[in-house]
């Protein structure tokens, strides 16, 4: 409900503009898609504790997660491709805290540089979840 809501308000502040910002709404869409509420700002809230509240708030964040859930029970690996940065480092956090892990996992993207290898290397050597 809460992303349904969220997108309808997307759609008509875009139909208040003449004519609508095209892209800019697009781009808002793609991230209402992840999570109607930004992870920036729950990355920066220093009392967020509540994942799962957040987690059924976003469709395809559940979704994933009980895929997750799956193959954490057969004690398998995977691998999760997120778009963006923030929502990267969110889920980061909410994989190690709800899944118990020691460290939470690491991330691969533009910034990761020449450490690629070795968290690949890290990642086939790790037998667990």
């Amino acid at each position: 409900r809460e992303q349904a809501n969220a997108y309808l308000e997307a759609v008509n502040r875009a139909k208040e503009q003449n004519p609508p910002p095209m892209l800019f709404i697009l781009h808002k869409l793609r991230g209402i898609s992840l999570h109607p509420v930004d992870p920036e700002s729950v990355l920066a809230e220093a009392n967020f504790v509540s994942y799962d509240s957040y987690i059924a708030g976003s469709a395809r964040l559940t979704k994933a997660i009980q895929i997750l859930d799956s193959i954490q029970a057969k004690n398998e690996k995977a691998l999760m491709f997120i778009e963006t940065i923030a929502m990267q480092h969110l889920m980061a956090e909410i994989i190690k805290k709800r899944y118990r892990l020691s460290k939470r996992p690491d991330i691969i993207n533009g910034k990761t540089g020449d450490r690629i290898q070795r968290l690949v290397n890290d990642f086939q050597e790790e037998s667990d979840f």
